[in-house]
């Protein structure tokens, strides 16, 4: 079982941003163990990932600058210290999130994507996601296709 996957999009009747668990049987695929794709519609399981920036804003600390500034140079520096507290302060990251692609073919026969979002990112979650796709794509029957590398071949003197 794979919990918790916050549900993007594909699966009818659980909506977006709704956490759900996967669970993974001999014959078949369970959504929260009430929606089932059996794997003979099932034609591959991705796990993906994204870098996003995040840019917060937050107001800078007026006191707290002020305080550091009167400790450092005196009730002058505490003024100024202050002042320099006006404001917003933009902090940026980057935030990797991870997704769980189940390709699969709904019951009137078309092609379905399914996405999840990993909630966690720790490693023995993401080792866990990705042993649960591997083993879906095995029984599927779906094999990854690397890209190959191109050989150039330039004549060389010997």
């Amino acid at each position: 079982m794979l919990s918790p996957l916050q549900h993007i999009v594909g699966i009818p009747n659980v909506k977006e941003g709704e956490e759900v668990s996967i669970n993974v049987y001999d014959d078949k695929i369970t959504i929260n163990d009430i929606q089932t794709i059996p794997f003979n519609r099932v034609v591959k399981t991705l796990i993906t990932e994204d870098s996003k920036l995040e840019i917060i804003e937050k107001q800078k600390s007026v006191i707290k600058r002020a305080v550091v500034g009167g400790l450092i140079l005196g009730p002058a520096a505490a003024i100024v210290g202050g002042l320099s507290g006006l404001g917003t302060e933009r902090i940026e990251s980057r935030k990797t999130v991870y997704f769980l692609t189940l390709n699969y073919v709904n019951k009137q026969g078309e092609n379905t994507q399914a996405i999840f979002t990993l909630i966690n990112d720790d490693f023995e979650y993401l080792n866990k996601a990705d042993m649960l796709a591997e083993r879906v794509n095995k029984v599927t029957g779906y094999k990854e296709e690397k890209e190959k590398e191109e050989v150039i071949k330039v004549p060389y003197e010997i």
